[in-house]
C-alpha cells in the first residue's frame, strides 16, 4: 500500500506517519449494508437506530460527511455497522468497494485480531424476479454475467480476469435461518442470480428505446433456460460483489451476501405493474429484515 492514500470518492485521506481519528473510527465495522439509493441507507440507518436500541447496543448514528461531500455516495456508521449507497451498476459499485476495502484495512492494520474477525457485506436491492412472486425475498447463491456460469469476468486494461461469483455458503444459511425462526412473511429463496451491464439491452427487455433485436419467444426460451440453470433474478451489482470478495490476496477477512426484493416476474413482462405504496411497503420490510438479522447476529456474539 502507498504511504500515502487519498481515496477520492470517499473523500478522506489516509497517511502512513499521520494516523487520524477519521480513519481510525472504522476499526470496530463488522458489518457493510450496500444499497443503490443513498435515500435507502438514510432508511436503513434509522431502521439500525430502532433495532438496536432495543436491544440495547451501541447505536449512535453518524453520517460520514467526507463521503457525502466527495459527492458520489453516502454512508452511515451505526455503531459497528456501515450503511452506504453505491448508485447504478457495477462500476460504481466497483469503485466504492476498492475505497471501502482500503478504508478499512487502514483502519484495522495495525491489530492483527481485527483483520481475522470476517467483515459481512449485505447488498440490498430491488430486482426482477424469474418465476419467483413479487415480494419475494431472493438470497443469492451465486452471480452469473450474460455467460450463464458463476463467475465475475472483468478487464485489467486488456487483460482479461476471472473472480468466483459463489456467495458466503455460512452467511447465506445463517440469514435463512433467521427468516425460518422468526417467521418472515415474505417467502424467501435462494438461487443464482443474473448480473446484467445495464437494465434495458443487457437484462433483455422489450421496452427500450431502440426496436430489440429480440421478439417474445426467443426471450421466453432464454428466460426457461436461465430458471432450469437455477437463475431466479436478475440485477446488475451481485457479480461484483461477490468477485470483489473472492479476489485472493486479501489482508481482510471479507464475506458476502446479497438479498433483493422481486418488484415483478420477468416471465410476465417488463413493467413493474404493483402501486407505489406496495413497492415502498416491499422495501421497507427488506430493510426491516436486514437490519432485525444483523442486529440478532450482534447481540448473540
Amino acid at each position: 500500500m502507498n504511504k500515502r492514500d487519498y481515496l477520492y470518492h470517499l473523500g478522506m485521506e489516509w497517511q502512513e506517519d499521520k494516523p487520524t481519528d477519521v480513519i481510525r473510527r472504522f476499526a470496530d465495522v463488522r458489518y457493510i449494508l450496500l444499497g443503490g439509493k443513498p435515500k435507502r441507507m438514510q432508511a436503513l440507518a434509522q431502521q439500525f437506530f430502532l433495532e438496536m436500541g432495543k436491544l440495547k447496543l451501541d447505536h449512535t448514528v453518524e453520517e460520514i460527511k467526507e463521503v457525502s461531500e466527495a459527492g458520489r455516495y453516502v454512508m452511515y456508521k451505526v455503531g459497528p455497522v456501515l450503511t452506504v449507497s453505491h448508485g447504478m451498476g457495477r462500476p460504481s459499485l466497483s469503485i466504492l468497494l476498492e475505497e471501502l476495502a482500503k478504508l478499512l484495512y487502514y483502519a484495522k492494520m495495525h491489530e492483527k485480531e481485527l483483520l481475522k474477525k470476517p467483515i459481512s457485506f449485505l447488498r440490498l436491492g430491488t430486482c426482477g424476479g424469474l418465476g419467483i412472486d413479487p415480494g419475494s425475498l431472493i438470497v443469492s447463491s451465486e452471480a452469473v454475467m450474460h455467460h450463464l456460469t458463476p463467475q465475475l469476468e472483468k478487464y485489467c486494461l486488456d487483460k482479461k480476469m476471472v473472480f468466483s461469483g459463489a456467495f458466503d455458503s455460512e452467511l447465506r444459511e445463517k440469514i435463512i435461518d433467521f427468516h425460518k425462526k422468526n417467521r418472515i412473511e415474505s417467502p424467501i429463496h435462494i438461487g443464482k442470480t443474473m448480473t446484467a451491464d445495464d437494465f434495458y439491452l443487457g437484462q433483455g427487455r422489450l421496452d427500450g428505446y431502440f426496436k430489440s433485436d429480440l421478439n417474445e419467444v426467443t426471450r421466453k426460451d432464454f428466460f426457461v433456460k436461465a430458471h432450469k440453470l437455477g437463475i431466479r433474478n436478475f440485477e446488475m451489482e451481485a457479480a461484483e460483489l461477490a468477485g470483489f470478495c473472492n479476489r485472493p490476496g486479501s489482508p481482510l477477512n471479507m464475506v458476502a451476501a446479497t438479498i433483493c426484493v422481486a418488484l415483478l416476474d420477468r416471465m410476465h413482462g417488463d413493467q413493474v405493474e404493483s402501486s407505489p405504496t406496495q413497492i415502498q411497503a416491499w422495501e421497507n420490510g427488506l430493510l426491516h429484515f436486514a437490519a432485525s438479522f444483523v442486529c440478532s447476529t450482534l447481540s448473540s456474539n
